[in-house]
Parts: C-alpha cells; sequence; structure tokens
C-alpha cells in the first residue's frame, strides 16, 4: 500500500475534471492501493480553496462537507 499526501491543485484538478490523472488518483482512493495522510492543517487548507468561487466547481459548502468527511475517513 502506498502512502500518500494529496496537494491542494491534485483535489482541485480531480473536483474540476474526470478526465485527467488528478481524478484517476482520487478515484483510486477507495481500492485501498494508497493510504492518505491528512493533517487538520490539510483539511482546513482544502476547505478555504475549495469555497473560492472564482474557482467555480459547482458545489456547495454541503457537498465540500461532505467529501472533507469522506475524506477524512479513507
Amino acid at each position: 500500500m502506498f502512502e500518500i499526501i494529496i496537494d491542494t491543485c491534485v483535489l482541485v484538478f480531480a473536483l474540476k475534471s474526470q478526465l485527467g490523472a488528478s481524478f484517476k488518483i482520487l478515484s483510486l482512493l477507495i481500492s485501498n492501493l494508497f493510504r492518505i495522510h491528512l493533517s487538520t492543517a490539510l483539511v482546513l487548507e482544502y476547505e478555504d480553496v475549495l469555497i473560492r468561487q472564482e474557482l467555480n466547481l459547482n458545489l456547495t459548502i454541503d457537498d465540500i462537507d461532505k467529501l472533507l468527511d469522506i475524506l477524512c475517513l479513507l
């Protein structure tokens, strides 16, 4: 099992497009090929970046909270 830290830009690009490597990495998280390492600071950074309107992610605050909850459970 690989141990990884997901950079914030990887998370953003995965949410913007399902065609790239970033999305592939996120989709493999549930396969147990990777163990994600998170810190409180990193989760707060994810949240801070994902709520930025200029990213046009079309996610609600609730969607972002659910995504972060899932990442924390992995």
